[in-house]
């Protein structure tokens, strides 16, 4: 069986699960439809059966609080019982620095200091960035990826 590295971006919407070798290249990537509580098991078992997952990847935030929570403890819980390791990265990685969707008009920026803020933008123009689709990283930057994989939920006093 092919090893292969299992990554999943449930902080985007919607959510993707891709596949790449060990060097990092992309090997396939599918879009998560439905509700992540109940697509992203099945998707990874699938996954597990065509491949020997060597290391888990993911996107701890900012972004979807949900998508972050459920990926955190599903893919935290694989990769303790298979035994394999667990990394994350920043989401501003796979946006490109982008500002992320955080709900309407509202949106995760990081600014010039570095810090994380929620900015408000236009509706046409907040449409035009929610409209993009997601996609996974072609090849990945193995250096934006650490073991500290705690969530980054960025969630404001309520």
């Amino acid at each position: 069986m092919r090893e292969a590295i299992l990554l999943v971006n449930a902080a985007a919407r919607p959510a993707i699960l891709a596949i790449y070798d060990d060097r990092g290249a992309l090997l396939e990537s599918r879009v998560l439809d439905g509700h992540l509580s109940e697509v992203l098991a099945r998707n990874v078992a699938l996954i597990a059966a065509r491949y020997k997952i060597a290391k888990v990847l993911y996107a701890k935030g900012p972004g979807s609080f949900m998508g972050i929570k459920l990926s955190y403890i599903f893919l935290k819980s694989f990769a303790i019982a298979k035994d394999i390791e667990f990394l994350a990265a920043d989401s501003f990685y796979f946006s490109g620095g982008e500002p992320i969707l955080a709900h309407k008009n509202k949106y995760f920026a990081r600014l010039e200091n570095g810090e994380i803020a929620l900015v408000e933008r236009e509706i046409s123009e907040a449409r035009a960035i929610a409209s993009e689709p997601s996609a996974a990283p072609i090849a990945l930057d193995f250096s934006q990826f650490s073991a500290e994989t705690a969530p980054n939920y960025i969630l404001g006093a309520v």
